[in-house]
């Protein structure tokens, strides 16, 4: 028998879990399950220590890059595997995951608390202890789907957009 690629072992843990009514029943077909791997992933591969292992959504609290790899983060272990962040985005996005910053994906679940960093940063604490902080250019994303701050806009009146205009008599000088 040939050695257990990751692909392999994720079909067959894609087959198990069509099985347990994990995923839909079309994706029980063989010929269909290298598709229900790629859909809203229920299971990712990690390896370590030259071992593969199938790795469920939650139990991931963060991913982050690591040049043509991404590490997944969980239960106080890494995992490595070699795919991007930009894909997994896109595939954990159904799964509770969120981008915070370019090399970074977190898993809101596991978010123990916020707080905010700098301008339009956060760092979040995770329920592990790990400490990850966001990038400004995700902080409407964040904000979208966590409410970490109150708008003052919304409490305070409008503003006059118009400039003031400063009273020149209040501001000379008296003559001596």
């Amino acid at each position: 028998m040939a050695g257990l690629t990751a692909i392999r072992l994720a079909r067959r843990a894609a087959a198990g879990a069509a099985r347990l009514d994990v995923l839909p029943a079309a994706a029980a077909q063989p010929s269909q399950l290298w598709l229900a791997v790629a859909a809203p992933v229920l299971v990712l591969v990690g390896e370590r220590e030259r071992r593969l292992y199938v790795l469920r959504s939650d139990q991931i609290e963060y991913v982050e890059s690591h040049g043509n790899y991404v590490k997944l983060h969980g239960g106080g272990v890494e995992y490595i595997s070699r795919d991007s962040v930009k894909r997994l985005a896109d595939a954990l996005a159904g799964s509770g995951f969120l981008r915070i910053a370019r090399p970074l994906l977190i898993n809101i679940r596991s978010i123990h608390y916020a707080q905010r960093a700098s301008r339009g940063s956060y760092d979040f604490t995770l329920r592990s202890g790990a400490v990850v902080r966001s990038g400004s250019a995700f902080r409407d994303e964040i904000l979208n789907l966590l409410p970490l701050t109150q708008t003052r806009r919304a409490t305070q009146a409008p503003r006059d957009p118009r400039p003031r205009l400063r009273d020149p008599a209040l501001h000379l000088k008296p003559e001596l």
